[in-house]
């Protein structure tokens, strides 16, 4: 798969924060994408395009792409953020976790990391629902957290 502006099977989301477009298609028209495709259009993608492409929302967890001993990864709230705000959102996200020199990964992006599909499992045992027209609280139940 080739992850890009192209007109490809998953786009960039348009930044690199990690969060998705809301609303969010997974259909975009081929003439509107490229090097100059407007970031709002790849955020977004198009209800009546004609190419399904997924949007990939990508981010760091830390502050750059590479690693650096006097960064700080991101926290677990911010973490959970990103997660509901992408694929809460219906896209992939793709998590850069930079090994440090000696190809290893810093404890405390270990321990962020490990917690953060615990810490969003157990946070929707209650969804709720906003809509104009009506709001509805759905119980679900408790999903096993997988160690």
């Amino acid at each position: 798969m080739i992850f890009s502006t192209e007109g490809t099977s998953i786009r960039w989301i348009g930044n690199e924060r990690g969060y998705a477009g809301d609303p969010l298609w997974q259909k975009v028209k081929p003439d509107q994408l490229g090097i100059e495709a407007a970031l709002d259009y790849l955020q977004h993608g198009d209800p009546s395009g004609t190419l399904f492409s997924i949007g990939e929302a990508d981010v760091s967890l830390r502050p750059g792409w590479f690693y650096h001993e006097d960064q700080d990864p991101k926290s677990l709230e911010e973490l959970v953020e990103i997660y509901f705000h992408s694929v809460g959102r219906g896209t992939p996200l793709l998590l850069n976790i930079p090994p440090n020199q000696d190809g290893l990964f810093d404890e405390r992006i270990s321990s962020v990391s490990m917690n953060l599909l615990p810490t969003v499992m157990s946070s929707i045992g209650k969804i709720w629902l906003w809509e104009p027209r009506y709001t509805a609280l759905l119980y679900h139940q408790t999903l096993p957290v997988l160690t």
